[in-house]
C-alpha cells in the first residue's frame, strides 16, 4: 500500500484532519475485496471481448422482483443489481434489449438475435441453444387462489380445475408433464394470470411467491391468498448462446466475484419489497470533506421531503382507486350471486314443470293407444298412420321429460356421498339394460372395480347411460362389446367404459357433453341429447372430471374420475 503509506506519513507531519480522513479512505479502498478485470479474466477472454461484437442482453420484461422494466423503461430487479455489479467487475457494458414478453425472448434467442439472459431455468430444451451458469436465485412456486377457497391445496387433488401457467416458463412444462388432469390456461405474464384468478375466470395460478406479492400489492388484489406449495422450485441462472462458449465462462467469473454480503443485500432489498437505503459511494468518500458532506446531506433531505409529498399524494390516489376497485368487486359478486339464484330458480322450475307434464302426457298416450286398439277397425289407413305418429311423438316426449327430470335432479338434489362398491353399481346398471343387451347380443365385461365415495342413485344412472349408449351406438357388422375397468391415480380412481361401436367424429368430441346436442339423425338412432350432459353433471357434483377418446369406426372410450374412500 505505497500510496496509503505516503498519505499517513503526510498526515502525521501536518496533523491535518482532512489528510487523516483521506488516508483512512485509501486504506479502505486498498483492502476492498473487489477484483479488477485483469485479475478476473484470462488474456484469451479479454481478447475475445475486445474483438467480438456487443453482447445483447434480453431480460424477462415482466418478472418482478427478479427482473422487469419500470414505468420509465428502466431495467430493475434482483438480476439488474447483479448485472450492474458484474459490469463493474468485468469492465464491460451489455446492450439491454427490451422485448414484449418471455416468449419473444426465447424466439429471438433461437434466431441468434439475442446473446444473453439474466434469470432462466435450466431445461433440456433450452440447452439446445444456450449454456447456463450455476444457479444464483432459488424461488419456490406456490398455488394462489381466491380467499373464499378454504384449506391447503395440493395440485394432485385439483383435477379439472382451471389453473393458470405463464407461457414459456418452466412451470408451464412442469404442470403439463406432472398434472395432465389440470385444465391449464396459458397467459403471457403473471399479472394477467392473477387478474383472472381474482375475478373468477380461473381457479388458481402457480407462480413465485415474491412475484405474486409484488403484483398483489401493486394491483390491490385483496381477495387472493397462498393456498399451498406446488412442488416446483425455480433455480435461476444466467444463460449465454452456446455457439459463444467463452461467454458463459466470463459471466460465471463475474458472478463469482460478487461477495455473499453483496448477494444478501440484493436479495433482502427486493424480496422484502423495500427500496435499498442510500449509501455514499467510495468515490464520494475519497472526494468528501465536511463541506461536501453537508451539501450532500442537505440535498438528500430536500429530496426525501419531496419524495414524501409525492408518496403521500400517490397513496391518496391508490386509496381512492382501491375503494373503487373494491366497490366494483362487490358489485360483480352481487351480480354473480343473482345469476346463481336465477339459475337455481330456473332448474327448480324445469323440475316442477317436467314432473307436472308427465301425468297428462301419460294419459294422452294411453287414450291414443286405447283408441287405436278398440276402434282401429273403423279408421282408414291415413287415420291409423296419424294415430301412430301421435303415439310415437307422445312416447318421445315422455322420454324427453324423463331425461330433463334426471338432469334437474342432478343440479337441484342429491344425497350425501357415502362409500359404495363401484362393481355392484355397474352390474346393477347392466341389469337394468337387460332387454337391450339380450336383443343386441352384447357382451358386457365388468372388471375388479374399487370402493368409491358417491351418490348411489346418480352413479347407477351414470353407468347405465354410458353402457346403454355403448350398446345403442353399436356397429352393424359386429357384436357389441363393452368393458368397464378402473385404475388408481393418487386420491382418485380413473374409470374407463370402452366399446367397439361406431365411434365419434373428431369435430363432435367437443360438444358430446353439451345438453340437447344430438350427433345423429332421429331416423338413425333414438335419443334426446341429454344423457351425456347428465353424466357430466353427476361427475362434476362428485368432484371429478369426464372426457372421451374415440376413432370413427373403431369404438369409443369414456373416462371419468371419482374420489377413493381412503
Amino acid at each position: 500500500m505505497p500510496v496509503a503509506g505516503k498519505v499517513l506519513r503526510r498526515a502525521r507531519e501536518n496533523n491535518g484532519v482532512m489528510v487523516w480522513t483521506i488516508a483512512v479512505l485509501c486504506l479502505l479502498l486498498a483492502s476492498s475485496p473487489v477484483r479488477s478485470q485483469e485479475s478476473l479474466l484470462s488474456p484469451e477472454e479479454r481478447a475475445w471481448l475486445e474483438s467480438g461484437p456487443a453482447i445483447r442482453f434480453a431480460p424477462a420484461p415482466n418478472y418482478p422482483p427478479v427482473e422487469f422494466f419500470d414505468e420509465t423503461g428502466r431495467y430493475k430487479g434482483i438480476t439488474a443489481d447483479f448485472v450492474a455489479l458484474m459490469e463493474k467487475r468485468l469492465g464491460l457494458t451489455f446492450d439491454i434489449v427490451r422485448l414484449k414478453d418471455w416468449a419473444e425472448v426465447l424466439a429471438k434467442s433461437k434466431a441468434r438475435e439475442v446473446d444473453l439472459w439474466g434469470a432462466a431455468a435450466n431445461t433440456a430444451e433450452r440447452r439446445e441453444y444456450m449454456n447456463f451458469s450455476r444457479p444464483y436465485i432459488r424461488l419456490p412456486a406456490v398455488i394462489i387462489v381466491r380467499r373464499e377457497v378454504e384449506g391447503n391445496l395440493d395440485l394432485s387433488h385439483m383435477a379439472g380445475k382451471k389453473v393458470v401457467a405463464i407461457r414459456g416458463y418452466a412451470t408451464h412444462t412442469y404442470l403439463e408433464e406432472n398434472f395432465p388432469d389440470l385444465s391449464l390456461i396459458t397467459v403471457p405474464d403473471i399479472e394477467t394470470g392473477l387478474r383472472m384468478v381474482s375475478f373468477g375466470s380461473a381457479d388458481a395460478i402457480v407462480a413465485t411467491n415474491a412475484s405474486a406479492i409484488y403484483y398483489i400489492e401493486k394491483n390491490g388484489f385483496t381477495n387472493l391468498r397462498v393456498a399451498g406449495e406446488s412442488g416446483f422450485e425455480w433455480h435461476l441462472s444466467f444463460a449465454a448462446r452456446n455457439d459463444w462458449p467463452k461467454l458463459i465462462g466470463i459471466i460465471q467469473k463475474g458472478l463469482d466475484a460478487i461477495t455473499e454480503t453483496e448477494k444478501k443485500a440484493i436479495y433482502r432489498s427486493w424480496i422484502s419489497l423495500q427500496a435499498p437505503g442510500w449509501q455514499p459511494s467510495r468515490e464520494l468518500l475519497i472526494a468528501g470533506g465536511a463541506g461536501i458532506a453537508i451539501l450532500v446531506l442537505a440535498t438528500m433531505a430536500l429530496w426525501v421531503a419531496t419524495l414524501r409529498r409525492q408518496v403521500a399524494a400517490r397513496l391518496a390516489e391508490l386509496r381512492s382507486e382501491l375503494q373503487e376497485r373494491t366497490k366494483l368487486e362487490e358489485d360483480l359478486r352481487a351480480a354473480l350471486e343473482e345469476v346463481r339464484r336465477s339459475n337455481d330458480d330456473l332448474q327448480q322450475y324445469a323440475y316442477v314443470a317436467s314432473h307436472d307434464l308427465q301425468e297428462p302426457l301419460r294419459m294422452v298416450t294411453s287414450y291414443l293407444q286405447l283408441l287405436e286398439r278398440n276402434y282401429g277397425h273403423v279408421f282408414d289407413d291415413d287415420a291409423k298412420e296419424y294415430i301412430d305418429f301421435a303415439v310415437d311423438g307422445s312416447i318421445r316426449m315422455s322420454q324427453l321429460i324423463k331425461d330433463l327430470l334426471a338432469y334437474s335432479r342432478v343440479t337441484t338434489k342429491g344425497q350425501p356421498l357415502v362409500p359404495l362398491e363401484a362393481r355392484s353399481l355397474a352390474e346393477s346398471a347392466a341389469g337394468n339394460l337387460r332387454t337391450g343387451i339380450e336383443e343386441s347380443g352384447a357382451i358386457i365385461t365388468v372388471g375388479e372395480l374399487p370402493a368409491i365415495l358417491g351418490d348411489e342413485t346418480q352413479l347407477t344412472s351414470l353407468f347405465q347411460n354410458l353402457i346403454g349408449n355403448a350398446v345403442k351406438y353399436r356397429a352393424p357388422d359386429r357384436v357389441p362389446e363393452v368393458s368397464v375397468t378402473a385404475e388408481r391415480e393418487g386420491a382418485l380412481w380413473r374409470f374407463e367404459v370402452r366399446d367397439n361401436g361406431i365411434g365419434i367424429k373428431p369435430d363432435d368430441l367437443e360438444r358430446v357433453f353439451v345438453i340437447f346436442q344430438r350427433l345423429h339423425q332421429r331416423h338413425e338412432y333414438e335419443g334426446t341429447g341429454i344423457g351425456l350432459a347428465v353424466c357430466k353433471k353427476i361427475i362434476e357434483r362428485h368432484g371429478g372430471h369426464i372426457w372421451v377418446e374415440s376413432t370413427p369406426g373403431d369404438g369409443s372410450a369414456f373416462f371419468f374420475t371419482l374420489p377413493a374412500t381412503d
